[in-house]
């Protein structure tokens, strides 16, 4: 052990061709496990004091695997052992450096780990080490305790390459006779007469590429093959996107959409630029051009509008709200596909081309294999107000409509990118709602329309839209003063609430709507909001058939539903009345236009009518009525007056389905509980949100209608046509329940009493 000890201090302290000086002589000793060991160099002159040391830190040694112990033959030493805590620090490098050794054997208890020898006994050891390229001259682990004198600088101690531990590793092994390759050992024993003890230090020589420890070189390529796969990967990523989504590029940038139920949805795709500044009531400008990918995700904001029913009159919506959304089935533009674009409706004041249940989904476009467009466009005072101050100044020298122009901007968008969604932009169909309606046929009727689609289909619109500029601007006078501005410039700084509160809701012409589910009172009109501006419109839409200016000659569908009004009835109560308060009702409202009137009119909307249940019965009779003078009978009129100018075919329907519960009256969209035909009843089942409007499983009739009309009005955005079961317009109306009846002359007599009466003014308008 003691040996071994010795020649752990020899070879710390040899330089590339140094030799061990042997030396004999009593020092004082430090008690080693069980043994004295001594060590002393030559001192330094007696005028030179020696250098301080300078200590380094020294690493915890990793605990080591216990090996298994062989037991010594008789007389050996004990295996080596660790030094003990606080031993002296490295010695350094010098050019000849001696030690002595004396080593006291004394007796131990166990005899099998050593042999005793007396007291005094004599180890001669010397050794010589040569040391090949790559080793250090500097050694960093020393055996000698604190008493050593060895001096601790080194003339190489921060230029050598390798770590402050020893790029050889340590092992003691007994009964080995070879030195390791790039080592010389040679050993003497202890006396001639002495059995011979041998004990080897064993000195592998590493790499210079193992200098570093296993643990920095796994983690050194852990990060260079991180680094690579993140590189891989964002490379991935710029080309492909996640489950689910998908991109496309129109001629205004590329869109990354969604994948759902079968279709792609593409949402807030800008066709406009944003209406805000000095394009605030001007017309819509080309879209801003994005370099990059913008996402199609999800509907953008709508326009600013009060929202529906609100009591408080909350606002929402923004001005830069001139966005589309598409569904298609698929995206190769070898499809070409039929289109069909939505108007939502909303009296030209409120809701957008996203509504639940009030909008395509990804389910229709995937059921019809159809491509549905739905867009925001501007509303109420922000997208119909006419006045002098814009007029002035405006590159069309006119204003209002400036709904209807963004309406024409989304259809040129469609002309122009269509085709990148599956979609035919010869196979366009426009097909609208209530003002949505009203929309449709205008645009029929406007020459910066024409060629833009190919079909049209009018869902409950107005029939009246002969206002003129000047009648409009006379009536927005009251806006005007409500805001106090006197030019553009002030008009243009105002707030969007600012704008919202200043439309004149309550008074007459202008604006006013509160009786559109009621019957008329003589003289008493709804206010206009579209108007005939000379610019979108060159004349009221009747006479530019009549005059045979020029306008959209396509195929059309007029459509209403038999109740109309009842999805928001004058009188909350209206399921409770009696046939008594049935007649006073009727009564009081139309006679201010003759004593007569109601009378006749209660002849044809008897007050014994059959009816679901008896309880319902006034209430049905009343819709039937007011729906009539509101909407069914000038829509006849209007289909009537189309299919005379056109030369395109001219379809009716009337819907006379009921569904099988009360509406869900918890939405927006729809308030009251109806439970006749009410308005929209059509469009709801042919976007399928019917069962969520209801609130409740579809009965079987509901079923056959949902599937019969979304049948029918695909059909015809297919072939330009309906099928051989539904004739055009006079010869017939289709009526639209669980089945398709034909009818004649439907409802002719009760239309001709209102026409008689001149009630066609008072019908909706926008």
């Amino acid at each position: 052990m003691v040996a071994a000890s010795a020649a752990e201090a020899l070879s710390a302290a040899i330089v590339s061709s140094g030799t061990l000086q042997e030396m004999f002589e009593t020092t004082p000793t430090k008690t080693l496990f069980g043994a004295d060991v001594s060590c002393e160099t030559p001192g330094p002159a007696p005028d030179e004091a020696p250098p301080p040391a300078q200590p380094r830190p020294r690493r915890s040694p990793a605990p080591a695997q216990p090996r298994p112990r062989r037991s010594p033959a008789p007389g050996a030493a004990p295996p080596p052992r660790s030094p003990a805590p606080g031993a002296a620090p490295p010695l350094a490098a010098q050019d000849d450096i001696v030690c002595c050794y004396k080593l006291l054997r004394a007796p131990r208890p166990d005899a099998s780990w050593h042999t005793p020898h007396p007291a005094g006994t004599h180890l001669t050891l010397q050794a010589h080490l040569t040391l090949q390229a790559h080793t250090s001259p500097c050694r960093h682990t020393s055996p000698c305790r604190h008493t050593s004198p060895c001096r601790h600088t080194s003339p190489c101690r921060h230029t050598s390459p390798y770590r402050h531990t020893s790029p050889y590793r340590d092992e003691m092994s007994e009964d080995a006779f070879n030195a390791p390759e790039r080592a010389e050992y040679r050993y003497l024993v202890q006396d001639e007469d002495e059995d011979e003890e041998q004990y080897v230090r064993h000195r592998h020589y590493v790499s210079p590429l193992q200098v570093l420890s296993r643990r920095c070189i796994l983690l050194i390529c852990l990060a260079v093959a991180t680094l690579l796969c993140l590189a891989v990967y964002l490379g991935y990523e710029a080309k492909t996107l996640p489950p689910g989504m998908t991109r496309v590029s129109t001629q205004c940038g590329d869109f990354r959409g969604r994948h759902k139920d079968g279709a792609y949805s593409f949402k807030g795709i800008p066709y406009a630029a944003p209406p805000v500044g000095p394009l605030r009531w001007a017309p819509p400008a080309e879209p801003v051009c994005s370099s990059g990918v913008s996402d199609a995700g999800c509907f953008r904001s709508a326009c600013p509008q009060v929202r529906p029913l609100s009591k408080d009159g909350s606002v929402i919506g923004q001005e830069d709200c001139l966005f589309l959304n598409v569904w298609t089935p698929t995206l190769s533009q070898g499809a070409k596909l039929p289109v069909m674009v939505w108007i939502h409706g909303g009296y030209l004041l409120m809701l957008s081309g996203g509504e639940p249940q009030y909008s395509p989904t990804e389910k229709l476009a995937a059921d019809t294999r159809m491509v549905y467009v739905s867009f925001n466009y501007r509303l109420n005072a922000f997208g119909f107000m006419a006045l002098k101050l814009l007029s002035e100044g405006s590159p069309t020298n006119t204003s209002g409509n400036y709904g209807f122009m963004d309406q024409i901007a989304a259809l040129k968008w469609v002309q122009k990118n269509i085709h990148v969604f599956g979609g035919d932009p010869a196979k366009v169909t426009i097909f609208g709602h209530s003002s949505g309606g009203t929309s449709v046929w205008t645009l029929m009727t406007s020459p910066l329309a024409k060629g833009l689609f190919r079909a049209a289909v009018d869902m409950s619109g107005s029939y009246i839209l002969n206002a003129t500029l000047e009648q409009a601007e006379s009536a927005n006078l009251a806006f005007l003063k409500k805001t106090g501005c006197t030019d553009v410039t002030c008009l243009r700084g105002l707030s969007i609430s600012q704008i919202l509160q200043a439309i004149p809701w309550d008074e007459y012409p202008s604006w006013a709507g509160a009786d559109l589910t009621d019957l008329p009172l003589r003289g008493h009109f709804v206010g206009p909001i579209a108007l005939v501006d000379g610019y979108v419109l060159e004349a009221p839409p009747f006479d530019v058939w009549e005059q045979k200016r020029e306008f959209s000659d396509v195929p059309f569908v007029v459509g209403t539903t038999e109740q109309e009004i009842e999805f928001s009835p004058p009188a909350a109560n209206i399921s409770m009345w009696t046939w008594e308060d049935y007649r006073w009702f009727v009564t009081d409202k139309l006679r201010s236009f003759s004593e007569s009137l109601p009378e006749e009119a209660l002849r044809l909307y008897p007050s014994s009518a059959p009816c679901p249940t008896r309880d319902h019965c006034p209430g049905l009779s009343f819709a039937t009525m007011a729906s009539d003078i509101r909407v069914t009978c000038p829509n006849n009129d209007l289909a009537l007056k189309a299919a005379a100018a056109l030369d395109s075919p001219v379809y009716r329907y009337l819907v006379t389905h009921k569904p099988s519960g009360p509406v869900n009256a918890t939405s927006d969209l729809l308030p009251f509980a109806s439970r006749f035909s009410f308005h929209s009843l059509d469009v709801v089942s042919f976007f399928r949100g019917l069962e969520v409007v209801l609130g409740r499983p579809l009965s079987d009739a509901d079923e056959k209608f949902q599937s019969l009309i979304t049948q029918h009005l695909v059909t015809f955005a297919t072939t330009g046509k309906m099928d051989s079961s539904w004739p055009e317009y006079p010869s017939a109306t289709a009526l639209l329940s669980d089945r398709l009846r034909v009818a004649q002359n439907y409802s002719a007599d009760r239309c001709e009493l209102w026409r008689n009466n001149s009630l066609f003014s008072y019908a909706w308008i926008n």
